[in-house]
């Protein structure tokens, strides 16, 4: 298992990548705010990849443009 993280004063997001069965990889999703409580989810890889085309499609709807490269985007 491996985890990703990005720890910030208002909470923290993480992300594992795993295989509770072999060849069965899985990513699982916690997310805690300070004042919003925690939740989590775990994921097949094939609704991973359709949550990040609906991500996708939801920040080009509202005009987001990536940030360039080695920049985070969090500085506004």
């Amino acid at each position: 298992m491996r985890l990703l993280g990005d720890r910030r004063v208002g909470g923290s997001v993480a992300v594992f990548l795993f295989a509770p069965h072999a060849g069965l990889p899985m990513v699982g999703l916690h997310a805690a705010g300070r004042w919003q409580g925690s939740g989590g989810a775990k994921l097949r890889l094939v609704d991973v990849w359709r949550l990040a085309r609906h991500l996708d499609e939801l920040l080009t709807r509202a005009g987001f443009a990536p940030p360039q490269e080695g920049v985070d985007g969090d500085d506004a």
